[in-house]
């Protein structure tokens, strides 16, 4: 038996044992191809390079993409190992049409494991923890798209193991660069609802080891403990939690969210004010309503655990923070609050989609004249063709199938 033989042997019997495929970095021990035929706005400057553990994707240009795809040596069997579990930091890169992490099986079965809401290229470190299809894979593909010239994709771990992973709070949390500038920890006991214990198992996460402050996105929170420790938005009904603060001021607030699907599907972005938004009521009377956005991407609330800010004015003494949830099916969890007493972080309020209107009939297009009764109990709209008659007894619409007007 040769020394190969034997070494694979070895990782075959460490596989079976510990219940996972491949080793802690995957991606670090597979040959990986540029598919330049895979996209329509592929790179000429790209590179794979291989360092201490971990592999880096590179674009070297500003707008252009690559997929790099690699053929398992062993055939994967995700309906022994369906989790997938990968560490990544990515920066200068925009999120890819598709996917991050595509899987191709024995049988010609795809899935677009790692998809594009799930990607954050901030620069931070970032721990994901998805499931696959019962599927015998025998590829994977990662792609990177660049938004800016020198955009790279960084992989410290890649591998599917049996059972989902408990991640510590701290593993998902990017620390970021500090924030210059003072900072007031806000104490929200007075208002919290619900115990930890929700949040972690919610999020598949175990406790931490330590207790009391952690620094999320260069943001100092307290994070409760015991029974009321966290602020648990309900998921079935509209609410406005409110948040005393007792006449501080400052120049930013933060806020640190947790939010998930409550059918346990992903959360998409939501982005439309009368869903979620924050009002911020001042000790002068002024108020202010505004969306946090993410830091450090200034995207509106979206799953996962992250920190968002919104603005204030400065020196005005804020009498209570107003949470308005809206939006139904949304878990929502605010873990804390800090004060920014000098901070100035610079983002800027990303562009609002508009509520599509909820549309009562199929109303015919065209002008429409408006008349209202001197009694003002009616109103008679009129396009030339059609009626609409709205009154206290009901509403009626007749049609002049000349044209001539009603």
């Amino acid at each position: 038996m040769s020394f190969h033989t034997i070494t694979i042997f070895v990782v075959l019997i460490l596989c079976a044992t510990f219940g996972r495929a491949g080793g802690a970095n995957l991606a670090f021990d597979l040959s990986w191809n540029a598919r330049t035929d895979w996209l329509s706005n592929p790179a000429s400057d790209y590179r794979v390079e291989k360092q201490e553990g971990l592999i880096r994707f590179t674009i070297g240009q500003s707008g252009r993409g690559m997929k790099w795809s690699a053929e398992f040596p062993q055939v994967i069997d995700l309906a022994k190992t369906p989790w997938l579990v990968i560490r990544y930091r990515a920066k200068n890169a925009t999120a890819p049409q598709g996917y991050l992490v595509w899987l191709h099986g024995t049988q010609g079965e795809e899935q677009f494991v790692v998809e594009p809401a799930d990607f954050l290229p901030d620069g931070e470190w970032h721990t994901l923890v998805v499931r696959a299809n019962p599927f015998l894979a025998n590829m994977v593909a990662i792609q990177l798209q660049s938004a800016r010239s020198g955009s790279y994709i960084e992989v410290a771990r890649m591998e599917f193991v049996a059972d989902a992973p408990k991640l510590n709070l701290d593993e998902i949390l990017p620390t970021g660069k500090p924030i210059p500038g003072k900072f007031k920890v806000i104490d929200i006991s007075s208002v919290c609802n619900s115990g930890i214990d929700v949040l972690l198992q919610t999020f598949n996460l175990r406790e931490r080891s330590t207790k009391g402050e952690l620094v999320a996105s260069g943001v100092p929170f307290a994070l409760g403990s015991g029974s009321r420790a966290i602020v648990a938005l309900p998921a079935d009904k509209p609410c406005d939690s409110h948040i005393p603060l007792k006449g501080a001021s400052g120049t930013e607030l933060f806020l640190l969210i947790a939010a998930t699907s409550k059918d346990g599907n992903k959360l998409p972005p939501i982005n439309e004010p009368h869903l979620f938004s924050l009002r911020i009521l001042y000790s002068t009377g002024l108020a202010d309503e505004v969306v946090p956005r993410r830091l450090p991407t200034g995207d509106c609330l979206s799953g996962g655990i992250a920190v968002y800010s919104v603005p204030l004015i400065q020196g005005k003494p804020i009498k209570e923070v107003v949470i308005h949830d809206n939006a139904a099916g949304a878990s929502i969890y605010l873990m804390g609050m800090t004060l920014g007493i000098s901070t100035q972080i610079g983002l800027r309020p990303t562009p609002l989609c508009e509520p599509k209107p909820y549309v009562a009939s199929s109303m015919p297009s065209g002008e429409w004249a408006v008349h209202q009764s001197d009694t003002g109990d009616t109103l008679d709209f009129f396009d030339g063709k059609n009626h609409l008659h709205l009154s206290l007894d009901g509403i009626t619409m007749s049609t002049n199938s000349e044209g001539s007007g009603v």
